[in-house]
């Protein structure tokens, strides 16, 4: 509900109680809790929807991996940009024994 709040908690999240509105009593920063982990998130694939695909037949380099959190109920768009510097370095010593009698 809109008076809950999530945040991360090691490998899960907390879902608890937040402080908005009136609350008096000493029992007031004892809210409801619920820990959550072990859990998957599915897409609907009629739902989801991205960008074209471009596979190229270069070499995997790094995965990266991030996180995009809707914090609304309504579709929103996401832009990721990537940044980064190539550089081509290498070296190759070949090592021969030659000997004569």
């Amino acid at each position: 509900g809109e008076d809950m709040d999530v945040t991360r908690d090691g490998d899960g999240w907390l879902i608890k109680g937040n402080n908005d509105g009136g609350c008096s009593g000493y029992r007031c920063g004892e809210k409801s809790s619920i820990k959550v982990s072990n859990f998957s998130y599915t897409l609907e694939p009629d739902s989801f929807s991205h960008g074209q695909v471009t596979e190229s037949g270069k070499q995997l380099v790094k995965t990266i991996t991030a996180n995009a959190t809707n914090y609304t109920d309504l579709p929103q768009h996401l832009v990721v940009t990537l940044k980064y510097d190539t550089a081509t370095n290498w070296s190759k010593t070949n090592t021969y024994g030659l000997s004569e009698k």
